[in-house]
């Protein structure tokens, strides 16, 4: 697969993401529990579980090690 094949599919998985969806998966990342997460971000609990799986169904993952390295490759979080 050429760079510039896969730098578009990267810019397109980061633009599928809203700003609430990118802010709530960069603190689940962190290890934080739904609860904290939402009481942080003023939301409920519901939300928080709507937003992350919203993620991963934008970008096709399944389980929290596929999130973070996808976070990863789109340089959402650092390694």
């Amino acid at each position: 697969m050429s760079r510039k094949v896969l730098h578009s599919r990267q810019y397109k998985d980061m633009c599928a993401l809203n700003e609430q969806e990118t802010q709530t998966l960069k603190l689940y990342l962190a290890g934080l529990p739904y609860q904290d997460i939402a009481e942080k971000l003023h939301i409920t609990r519901q939300n928080v579980s709507a937003r992350i799986n919203s993620v991963r169904q934008k970008l096709s993952v399944h389980n929290f090690e596929e999130i973070r390295d996808k976070a990863i490759e789109l340089g959402i979080i650092e390694p």
